[in-house]
């Protein structure tokens, strides 16, 4: 079953906002449509474990001498990476602040293991998610490893950024939208978590969550994972379910 995706214009979305409004411009210091409009993307995405955003398996390159591993656009978290070629049998995910204390000290690793971090490009506006290796590699190794991950919102920036959500959410997005543009506006009468709070109890959610599982077939369970780091177990979900921050 394939999965149609409803694209809306950042022009959609404004003229949704100022018909929220009563047909007016938002007052709110600092608050624009596009800040609207991916606040009430995070709000949709992150607000249940939706099947829709398990991706299908994507093959990573190492390239010498480069200890950074450029992330799909969408990455937000990881389901399993194995080791399918290459010189690495065992991948260790491990924190930010654990890597660089291993770079500094130039911590020994066993042969064939290598410790990752999964983090956001300093310098890059756009928040590209990225695996920082440690120790660098030392050849190009092509498709070596195999990553299933979950993806996240993509923030819209420009006028010409379209908002792409399955079409079984457009209403639930749409009324994010509204609950997030109200909340800014007329906060007396309720604050923005107040009317997400409204939303994620509504029936609109509950039949999207319906709608959600049959959207994606059930494969089973996965039975291989990434090898956990010392101290850690199969069922510790530091291990199994590594988490980006948001990072807006």
């Amino acid at each position: 079953m394939s999965l149609e995706y409803t694209l809306m214009t950042m022009e959609e979305c404004e003229r949704l906002v100022k018909h929220a409004l009563g047909g007016s411009e938002s007052t709110s210091p600092g608050i624009d449509v596009a800040q609207i409009a991916n606040e009430a993307g995070e709000f949709v995405y992150s607000m249940h474990r939706w099947d829709f955003l398990s991706r299908p398996p994507f093959l990573l390159d190492l390239r010498a001498n480069d200890d950074t591993v450029i992330l799909p656009e969408d990455f937000a978290e990881i389901i399993e990476l194995v080791p399918v070629s290459g010189l690495v049998d065992t991948v260790n995910v491990v924190s930010p602040e654990f890597l660089e204390r291993a770079r500094s000290v130039g911590f020994a690793t066993i042969v064939g293991t290598t410790h990752i971090a999964a983090l956001y490009m300093p310098s890059d506006s756009n928040k590209r998610a990225i695996f920082r290796l440690y120790p660098t590699p030392t050849t190009d190794q092509y498709g070596v490893w195999r990553l299933l991950y979950r993806a996240g919102w993509i923030p819209v920036r420009n006028a010409g950024d379209r908002v792409q959500v399955p079409h079984f959410l457009k209403m639930l997005y749409r009324q994010a939208l509204i609950a997030v543009a109200l909340g800014y506006e007329e906060e007396r009468e309720g604050t923005v978590i107040d009317r997400l709070e409204k939303v994620a109890r509504s029936a609109v959610f509950q039949i999207a969550t319906m709608r959600d599982g049959r959207s994606v077939p059930w494969a089973g369970t996965m039975s291989q994972q990434i090898t956990p780091p010392d101290g850690l177990t199969w069922g510790d979900d530091r291990y199994t379910r590594t988490t980006l921050p948001n990072p807006t």
